[in-house]
């Protein structure tokens, strides 16, 4: 992927968005990157919403899962979430 973050001005080198319905649980997973240095990652919730991070696990050495919960009450909308790595 390898394209320049428009905020942080780091190379992104993965991102993945879910839309989350009102009461889910849902993992977003991420590769992660696979050239030994040191990585960041972050997520992006539209501001308002009440979507929350329950987790964080790296499956193996590849992959970087996070759990999301939307907590919005039943009949909103779902949330679009994205989440990503940086270096």
């Amino acid at each position: 992927m390898n394209k320049t973050d428009p905020v942080f001005g780091a190379t992104l080198t993965s991102e993945n968005d879910k839309d989350i319905p009102p009461g889910s649980t849902l993992p977003i997973e991420l590769p992660a990157p696979t050239n030994g240095r040191p990585f960041f990652w972050g997520y992006e919730i539209p501001e308002g919403k009440k979507v929350f991070l329950l987790s964080q696990d790296v499956v193996g050495t590849s992959t970087l899962k996070l759990k999301f919960y939307n907590s919005e009450p039943a009949g909103t909308p779902s949330i679009n979430v994205r989440a990503f790595t940086r270096q």
